[in-house]
């Protein structure tokens, strides 16, 4: 009903070269329209589309404030997290956002009881770490599997400060986002984590 269009570019640091020149134009000659684009890596955008947008800096909120939000959520499909631990890890994971910090709670509560039993700590032994790959890989679909690499990534982050561990599971992100089989990024990348923890 408004006589101005709101146009919303989620992530737009994303947009190649070809996108980036089309939207300058538009931006150049704006009709009717209004553009937001949102983005946490302001840096990745070219200077040129910066120069003809007004800035406007959103503060992610404090972990404080995230806990709060949470116990006052409406959202009945949101089962809170008895774990202070683990309720701590998927708050810092989430980087002040709201949004992730609710959709990360869901995620968790998918995740099956044995696969959260077993990251809790690296493990130790191969058959343990076989069965753990082949679970996450069997249980999991690829998004939930990147968001528990996150969570493995703080967790044994604050038990192990093993820099070489965080680059490890890192290394298994790429990879399945690489294509790789996720099976054989998980089997390798947990392999190389209990060499490095011996």
């Amino acid at each position: 009903q408004s006589t101005k269009k709101f146009i919303l570019i989620q992530n737009a640091h994303l947009l190649n070269e070809s996108a980036s020149n089309c939207l300058l134009k538009t931006l150049e000659e704006p009709t009717n329209g209004v553009f937001i684009l949102l983005t946490s890596r302001l840096n990745l955008l070219i200077d040129t589309i910066i120069s003809r947008c007004q800035i406007i800096r959103f503060k992610p909120y404090s972990e404080e404030e995230l806990k709060q939000l949470i116990e006052k959520s409406s959202d009945k499909t949101i089962d809170l997290v008895s774990d202070s631990e683990v309720l701590e890890n998927l708050i810092f994971i989430s980087n002040g956002s709201p949004g992730k910090l609710l959709e990360y709670l869901k995620i968790w509560n998918q995740i099956p009881a044995n696969i959260k039993h077993e990251i809790k700590f690296p493990l130790k032994n191969y058959e343990n770490i076989l069965l753990l790959a082949k679970n996450i890989t069997t249980h999991l679909n690829l998004k939930q599997q990147e968001f528990l690499l996150d969570y493995i990534q703080r967790n044994w982050w604050k038990k192990t400060k093993d820099k070489k561990i965080a680059e490890i599971l890192e290394a298994i992100k790429i990879n399945i986002n690489s294509n790789l089989q996720p099976r054989l990024a998980w089997e390798v990348g947990l392999l190389k984590v209990k060499l490095e923890n011996s």
